[in-house]
């Protein structure tokens, strides 16, 4: 199926790039991202994903209320080798499911239906918006990109490869 497909293959760009950056430029603050590092944006990328597997369990995804784990951010082998672990839990059947929403310092919540594909899409723009973030901070830190679809969009590289 072409949707898992595709997550997979951000997942495995975001796992190669992994282990192409050191430990060093993986916690090290960019001027262009507010100061923000690429650990901060990979635990985010892999926090959403564990995030709607545990919703898929649950039937209801909270991704506001997400548990966040630090050592994804600080300890680049073990955001990598988490990654493996992604891949493996990614093809599920589809089923219905509830997203969680809800304002800051307000109680009360609301839930929209939703469905794992649905989600699978979702998380797949996710990881690749936030890819091409983590483009931004290697581009800043002079890393060289070998791929030149790193952090661009499905439709995106199919319009450009038309072209």
């Amino acid at each position: 199926m072409i949707l898992f497909k595709q997550c997979e293959e951000q997942l495995l760009i975001f796992q190669d790039l992994l282990k192409n950056v050191n430990a060093e430029l993986y916690i090290k603050p960019s001027i262009y991202l507010h100061n923000a590092t690429i650990g901060q944006h990979s635990r985010h990328i892999i926090e959403m994903v564990l995030c709607m597997y545990k919703g898929y369990e649950t039937e209801e995804i909270d991704y506001i209320n997400r548990t966040r784990n630090l050592k994804f951010e600080n300890d680049i082998k073990f955001a990598e080798s988490s990654i493996k672990e992604l891949i493996q839990q990614l093809y599920k059947p589809n089923k219905n499911l509830s997203v969680k929403l809800s304002e800051p310092n307000n109680p009360n919540f609301e839930l929209v239906n939703s469905n794992y594909y649905r989600e699978v899409l979702y998380n797949t723009d996710h990881i690749t918006h936030h890819l091409a973030l983590i483009k931004v901070a290697l581009i800043e830190f002079n890393v060289p990109i070998e791929n030149r679809f790193f952090g661009v969009a499905y439709s995106t590289i199919q319009y450009k490869t038309n072209q």
